[in-house]
């Protein structure tokens, strides 16, 4: 007790000489926060500290700073051999964060003969600040961590995340029975660690290596919580969306009409070789005279086909269904143009069951709808036929440019891609549709219509992207070999 007492004066003593610097200037900063001074090359950012034992000696509250490890990383005699191997360690004795991987940031201000002093009065440089974006897991989740006014130290030992900077703003963390978790503004539990000794903490985050420079005018404050998504370019969404266009993507971000949507705003939106390829431009057909229908009540159907090429599934056809008042698009795929009627009386008992009411059906004059068939149980069921006029498909124009916007993007998904697989991509494009801009809805996706929910697309990855595959049933490989393929 008395060798620690003596400690405590010691360091008292070397408190208040640096109190008299920096005074002024620290008072002016909020706390928490490390200072540069301009006047003196030989700045010095001093920390709180801890000697061995449980007891603590802190400088004046008004001498900002970090706490590191130079050159151990326990700050007690008793070193934990165990924390050499975790890369990030959450300390409530840090009052800045610190990080000793130059390329972990995504921006960065050098700094020059930044001293910062340490433990037992070590002294090393801070060669920088910048911004450091981390990647947690808590409950199955995954966070994106941006921490801001990172010091870059690189003789340092790990990574800290300061505790004290992460309470401010109205942030928090709780602790017990050795697990600590951080907690946003609005109570989200985003990281989680686990005590390792000497008040720190193992935290499960790893670094999100930076894809783009952000802008230099771009401001956030300190550890901003970002979606669980990074965000992506804009070229990188046109191919998830199946290649639609800039300005649909646009006023879907602009309107909010989907949730997990996280564009990267600063990047390109370069010119597609694909669409060009694929998307070729036409006369729309007429617009026919606009009315108010309730969702159900009239159906716009169509065949496609016969595609010369079989699909993976053995199919040539698909048929569509489009609902007048929603958008919403179906498709179901045929093998004979014979399927059709009864693939029509499906869709409609499926509406049936969704509490909608079909009163009609509009479609051309193709016998594949025009039979006895169809006609005698619509009529059992009280479900009109409406029929184009002979040779004139604009007459179901809702239909036809459905086909169009479905089939112009499956197109351009399968460049590059075995033919045969035109079954998906049709699929995939009327999926995506439905989760989309359209112009006919009051800023609202066919999805939202019909669920009456915003569609979360952050799941949405490029048609064709490579996948690896879990082998499975009789599949199993045997003991030594790859548990999946590419």
């Amino acid at each position: 007790m008395k060798d620690l007492k003596r400690k405590q004066e010691a360091n008292a003593d070397r408190s208040g000489g640096k109190k008299k610097r920096f005074g002024d200037k620290r008072k002016k900063e909020e706390a928490n926060e490390g200072e540069e001074m301009d006047d003196d090359d030989d700045e010095h950012i001093v920390f709180t500290t801890q000697v061995a034992g449980s007891s603590r000696i802190s400088f004046d509250p008004s001498e900002e700073g970090i706490n590191f490890d130079e050159p151990d990383v326990s700050n007690s005699d008793e070193f934990d051999e165990r924390l050499i191997f975790y890369n990030w360690l959450a300390d409530s004795a840090t009052t800045s964060h610190v990080c000793n991987q130059r390329e972990a940031f995504t921006s960065f201000h050098p700094l020059t003969a930044t001293k910062v002093t340490g433990v037992g009065n070590l002294v090393t440089k801070a060669e920088g600040r910048g911004t450091v974006e981390l990647i947690s897991w808590c409950n199955g989740h995954k966070y994106i961590l941006q921490l801001e006014n990172i010091l870059y130290i690189p003789n340092n030992r790990n990574n800290l995340i300061s505790l004290g900077k992460w309470d401010q703003g109205g942030r928090r963390f709780t602790s017990g029975g050795g697990v600590l978790t951080l907690i946003t503004k609005d109570g989200t539990l985003v990281a989680r660690g686990t005590k390792v000794g000497n008040d720190l903490y193992k935290m499960k985050v790893a670094v999100r290596e930076p894809n783009t420079q952000p802008s230099k005018n771009k401001t956030v404050t300190p550890q901003t919580f970002l979606a669980a998504e990074p965000a992506q370019s804009w070229e990188t969404w046109h191919k998830r969306f199946s290649h639609t266009s800039y300005g649909r993507l646009q006023h879907m971000l602009d309107k909010n009409l989907v949730e997990g949507f996280s564009v990267d705003t600063r990047t390109q939106k370069p010119d597609c070789i694909a669409c060009t390829e694929s998307k070729q431009t036409m006369e729309p057909f007429s617009k026919s005279t606009e009315w108010k229908t309730e969702p159900g009540k009239l159906t716009h159907i169509d065949l496609w086909g016969k595609y010369s090429i079989t699909s993976i599934n053995g199919n040539n056809y698909y048929i569509l269904f489009v609902d007048d008042a929603e958008r919403f698009s179906t498709t179901e795929f045929l093998k004979q143009k014979g399927e059709a009627p009864q693939k029509v009386k499906e869709y409609l008992t499926h509406l049936k069951t969704q509490d909608r009411k079909p009163k009609a059906i509009r479609v051309d004059r193709g016998k594949e709808f025009i039979n006895d068939d169809l006609k005698t149980w619509c009529r059992q069921q009280g479900i009109e036929i409406h029929m184009t006029a002979p040779y004139s498909p604009s007459q179901n124009g809702i239909a036809e440019r459905m086909n169009r916007t479905i089939v112009e993007p499956a197109r351009a998904m399968l460049r590059g891609l075995p033919e045969f697989l035109w079954e998906y991509a049709v699929s995939h494009s009327s999926y995506l549709h439905n989760r989309t801009y359209t112009r006919t809805l009051d800023n609202k996706t066919p999805y939202e219509m019909r669920f009456k929910i915003k569609p979360n697309v952050s799941h949405l990855r490029e048609f064709g992207a490579p996948v690896w595959v879990l082998l499975q049933g009789q599949k199993v490989p045997r003991k030594m070999e790859s548990k999946s393929r590419q």
